[in-house]
């Protein structure tokens, strides 16, 4: 992030022992009804003193290799928990694959089953989804191996950490079963404010337990984005700006909304001659609310404006596609597996990941440089797949982000996708974001209040919610944070 750089690694050591620790495995994520029957269970059950670390880093900071140079430093099995979504199952396989680690998922995905590890040898990792059934079916695993050592990885802890009231057969009550076996756990997230604030996490988190990772010199931060001829700092509310987005406009599905708000048809026809980075398409983001009649509203407007843009719809069905661009590549000897999509009659589902699509894409050489290409999706639609061809060689270039009005600041600073690294010098261009600048001034301030408290973390003794705290303020904007958990002196001067 320019202006506010990152502190480097802290490295990483145990956390210490104690009842702290103990309190930390058992209520980890436990609501007021859960600690309550953890406190009346028997002594004889309570969990084994743990340690507990945590792994923080932004967008493609190079969260996934980090809990792979930890798994390659243990001599435990590991268990990495992903969100539920098999893309998610299929990125972490794949880096296991790369990196020659055995590794096994518990998902009936049949993508991901050749994927598995090498019969012969047994597997270091297991891959689990965040649902109850696959946590279920790694505590039988453990059962059958007679329960060895194991450290559990919790990627994208922020979002478990308040899930829904559990039930004794939810995720969260499977998953606090699980954590009171394990011999380490580690909480991985690129936003630290929703567990941070937990007493029992982030009042025992000190920067011996934090392993903060620094971007790479081609990480695009919060600064480093431009709203048309403006920035962050020198903001324009002109309505006559291609950055505008009027006050009435919400991202939420809303009744009142049949169509694509007049912003974002705005910005669609801006699309065709953006500026992008030499040899590089315009390679767009559009998001609005997450049901699929408004993401897929997004794409008929794209077709309404200009044919020439291609929307490309993702969901959690996949990647779909207008079926005239599927005949398009056919007839010119790159044809790509698909059927007909039954939301939209004009578009079809591929059989592929966006990754390899957009590859097929670049490397066939199809699409024409004034063609943009237009990702649409809902407001937190793969958080944790990049928006990015296979080599990485391409990124987005401009992002629409229109999110709901009750969005907190934890899912804004997720929902930054135009964010991470990119293949071009950020002094020849720079990302371009349509949003409402109060949108990204809490964004922003989000972001500076977690590096503030890192830093106040380093200066040593204190735990990461006392450290986050004392953060000095100038401005209370308003932040919303998960489930109302808000630190009262949090807030910045940007």
């Amino acid at each position: 992030m320019a202006g506010t750089r990152r502190p480097p690694n802290y490295g990483r050591h145990g956390f210490g022992a104690g009842r702290a620790a103990a309190a930390c495995s058992r209520a980890m994520f436990s609501s007021a009804a859960v600690r309550k029957r953890a406190a009346s269970t028997p002594a004889a059950s309570a969990p084994k003193k743990q340690k507990l670390r945590a792994i923080v880093g932004d967008v493609q900071a190079g969260k996934t290799a980090a809990i792979l140079r930890d798994i390659a430093a243990t001599p435990n099995l590991c268990l990495v928990i992903v969100r539920n979504v098999g893309p998610d199952v299929r990125q972490f396989m794949n880096a296991c694959n790369r990196a020659g680690m055995p590794a096994i998922t518990l998902s009936s995905d049949r993508k991901v089953q050749s994927l598995g590890c090498c019969a012969l040898e047994a597997p270091r990792v297991v891959v689990l989804l965040a649902n109850s059934i696959n946590v279920r079916k790694a505590v039988k695993l453990l059962d059958a191996v007679r329960s060895p050592p194991f450290t559990l990885f919790v990627d994208e802890a922020d979002k478990i950490a308040f899930s829904t009231e559990p039930s004794e057969r939810s995720f969260r009550a499977e998953l606090e079963r699980l954590q009171a076996r394990a011999t380490e756990q580690v909480l991985v997230t690129a936003t630290m404010f929703n567990f941070m604030t937990l007493p029992e996490v982030g009042g025992a988190l000190r920067a011996a337990d934090v392993d903060v990772l620094t971007p790479s010199d081609a990480y695009c931060g919060i600064r480093d984005i431009r709203f048309g001829d403006h920035t962050i700092d020198g903001a324009t509310e002109d309505p006559a700006a291609s950055c505008y987005i009027p006050e009435a406009e919400i991202g939420c599905d809303h009744p009142s909304q049949p169509r694509a708000p007049e912003s974002l048809e705005r910005w669609l026809r801006g699309l065709r001659t953006a500026e992008r980075p030499p040899g590089h398409p315009v390679f767009a983001l559009a998001r609005m609310g997450n049901k699929l009649d408004t993401i897929f509203e997004i794409a008929r407007a794209a077709r309404r404006v200009d044919l020439r843009i291609l929307p490309v719809v993702y969901t959690g069905d996949g990647v779909a596609v207008p079926t005239r661009f599927l005949e398009y590549m056919e007839d010119r000897g790159r044809p790509l597996a698909a059927k007909r999509y039954k939301k939209l009659a004009t578009f079809s589902l591929l059989d592929l990941p966006l990754q390899q699509f957009l590859s097929a894409v670049k490397d066939s050489r199809l699409l024409g440089d004034d063609c943009p290409l237009l990702v649409c999706a809902g407001v937190l639609a793969a958080r944790g797949v990049n928006f990015a061809d296979s080599t990485y060689s391409w990124a987005l270039t401009h992002e629409y982000f229109l999110p709901a009005a009750s969005t907190n600041v934890t899912e804004l600073q997720q929902a930054m996708r135009v964010l991470g690294n990119k293949p071009w010098p950020l002094s020849d261009f720079r990302p371009v974001l349509t949003t409402k600048h109060s949108v990204m001034r809490n964004i922003a301030v989000g972001a500076d209040v977690q590096t503030r408290a890192i830093d106040a973390l380093r200066s040593g003794g204190k735990s990461l919610r006392a450290a986050t705290a004392e953060v000095e303020v100038d401005e209370r904007p308003t932040v919303r944070y998960a489930a109302n958990m808000v630190i009262g002196s949090v807030k910045t001067a940007l």
